[in-house]
């Protein structure tokens, strides 16, 4: 899919932690990025779930996490590096 493409998932919205990192999970290797949007409390768990840093995501908030594999199917607990956390109420 072309960046400029976007995908709409309505089981995103509102979504559990363990239901987004199976959607993770199952993301085509031929992606090398991928942005999620979404609400909480689902995304702030995940965050700290692949990171093992407690994150919690206020309103706007944007988070990179990377990992070291291209496998989206080993994407799990603890197997990502926060590069960045910002939201808007920070600045």
């Amino acid at each position: 899919m072309p960046p400029e493409q976007v995908q709409y998932t309505d089981e995103i919205y509102e979504a559990r932690w363990d239901t987004l990192l199976q959607m993770i999970n199952g993301l085509d290797n031929t992606y090398d990025v991928v942005a999620l949007f979404g609400h909480n409390p689902g995304f702030s768990q995940l965050c700290t779930f692949l990171t093992g840093q407690v994150i919690e995501m206020p309103t706007c908030a944007v988070v990179t996490i990377q990992f070291e594999f291209d496998d989206w199917a080993m994407v799990s607990g603890q197997t990502g590096d926060l590069i960045r956390f910002d939201f808007p109420k920070k600045h």
